[in-house]
């Protein structure tokens, strides 16, 4: 037993459970808890800004690319370049996202919410007037390091939720990622080059033609700005505020059993409110958690570059040529079908498969879209573009891309379920930087390894998903150390002013 564990046992044996814990309020019998609605919706609403935000330069960025002349009108080594832009925000995140964690379990989850959502705001702008290959880079790692809200926000929807309503709850976050699946590539496919696409109305302006990204992005921060109001009138702190001794207690599981009494240390008497350490953080059932979430993070993150990237790039080079606005429409009606399912599917199949099967079956269905992009490549090389079959093949992965959102709606519960109530904002953050930091490499590993395979025809340029392939293999491997059901909380952990 680590000595803050020991120390908190001490301390706890002084005190009765009734001092520690607020009373059980459960909900009428076989009737859950009712969501609070207000605060539900503002923290949707912070986290839509994000999947806005991020993915509405997926339309345009190999276009962005080509225009910024780093590849030197070699088409093939766009991979190398999207790639990197898009690395930089998981690698800005992974960086700093634990680090607003810890701070929200010290100074409360809505400051930092607060903070998250205007450094969103200036890092869409910043992205939009960019000019140059390294300020677009530049801007992309602004943005990840000022996004502490993706961890934060689960921890507040954990403590916004209890058992009987926790599948609810987070049913609604992948919904809301969907719709930010929609809203964000239809921003951007439809929005950029505004000067060309909408003379009538953009055309004398000359602002529009130097800037051709910047619609979409003011777009985008215009509804940052929205939520960010919101939050700033309406949104309640929900962190914690029963302390024992400088530590937080919210259920009878966190309070130790048994007492032992032990010398505290000097650095224990000096600093009674030292944040947790990693170690304590990321020990027992949670490990097996973390693992998963970052085999899931590291792959469909490749996926989700490999996708736009073969889209986009003309048949010739080994893609199906779509435009930035086709593809943009694509992913927006992916996305809105994708939260209309698991809005009125997601908590209905929790309960009846529970969370473990359904995670797994998202991993076998996430190795299965990597066998998808052979065939595409095929049949659009067969007609010399996307006829009829692809669609029909893309189609396919969006009703597979459901089922991966499902995962992590089911990962998610996992690690507010076995996470210590009284650290559980670092231990999302926690959480957010390993797989902040998969996400990080896997848009660049991913893009460049199907550009060398594609450049050097290794396996007819199909070797990058081989490699993926075999890594959702893995993935459904590890899936298999999951505790069969998470560990239940009975009681609300917030008291909301």
């Amino acid at each position: 037993m680590d000595s803050d564990d020991e120390r908190d046992v001490e301390r706890a044996s002084l005190l009765s459970v009734d001092t520690l814990v607020e009373k059980p309020r459960p909900a009428a019998s076989g009737r859950p808890t009712p969501l609070p609605k207000l605060q539900i919706a503002i923290l949707l609403g912070i986290q839509l800004a994000e999947p806005i935000s991020s993915m509405l330069i997926f339309p345009f960025i190999n276009q962005l690319v080509q225009e910024l002349g780093v590849t030197g009108g070699d088409d093939k080594k766009l991979g190398y370049y999207a790639g990197i832009i898009e690395s930089m925000f998981f690698i800005a995140e992974a960086a700093c996202v634990f680090q607003w964690g810890r701070l929200s379990d010290r100074i409360g989850r809505r400051p930092v919410l607060l903070l998250g959502m205007m450094g969103n705001i200036l890092a869409i702008l910043c992205f939009g007037v960019s000019k140059s290959y390294w300020a677009v880079i530049a801007a992309r790692a602004f943005a990840g390091a000022t996004n502490g809200n993706i961890g934060v926000v689960k921890s507040v929807m954990g403590e916004l939720t209890d058992a009987t309503n926790v599948a609810k709850g987070f049913a609604l976050m992948p919904m809301v990622w969907s719709i930010g699946g929609t809203i964000g590539p239809f921003l951007g496919g439809t929005l950029s080059h505004p000067y060309e696409r909408y003379p009538s109305w953009f055309g004398n302006n000359v602002f529009w033609k130097e800037y051709p990204y910047m619609l979409p992005c003011m777009v985008a921060a215009a509804y940052s700005a929205i939520f960010f109001t919101m939050a700033l009138l309406f949104l309640q702190e929900t962190r914690p505020k029963r302390t024992l001794a400088g530590k937080e207690y919210h259920e009878l599981s966190d309070v130790p059993d048994t007492p032992t009494v032990i010398e505290p240390s000097p650095t224990d008497l000096s600093d009674p409110e030292a944040p947790p350490s990693l170690r304590s953080l990321l020990r027992g059932p949670i490990l097996n958690v973390v693992m998963c979430y970052n085999l899931l993070a590291l792959t469909e993150i490749a996926y989700g570059v490999l996708q736009p990237l073969i889209f986009a790039t003309p048949v010739a080079s080994g893609g199906i040529g779509l435009t930035p606005k086709d593809i943009g429409i694509a992913l927006a009606v992916y996305g809105f079908a994708n939260g209309v399912i698991q809005a009125n599917a997601f908590s209905r199949l929790l309960d009846r498969f529970g969370p473990k099967r359904m995670f797994m079956f998202g991993m076998f269905a996430l190795t299965l879209e990597f066998t998808t992009f052979p065939v595409m490549q095929t049949l659009a090389q067969a007609t010399g573009g996307a006829n009829l079959a692809v669609w029909i093949v893309i189609v396919l992965q969006f009703v597979l891309g459901s089922a991966i959102s499902s995962a992590y709606g089911t990962v998610n519960i996992f690690v507010v379920s076995t996470a210590s109530r009284a650290a559980l904002g670092a231990t999302n953050g926690v959480v957010q930087t390993t797989t902040s930091c998969a996400r990080a490499v896997g848009p660049s590993i991913a893009a460049s390894l199907y550009a060398w395979s594609a450049e050097k025809n290794i396996l007819g340029g199909w070797f990058a998903f081989l490699v993926f392939g075999l890594m959702g293999l893995v993935c459904i491997y590890a899936s298999t150390r999951l505790p069969a059901t998470p560990r239940k909380k009975e009681t609300k952990d917030y008291d909301l002013e």
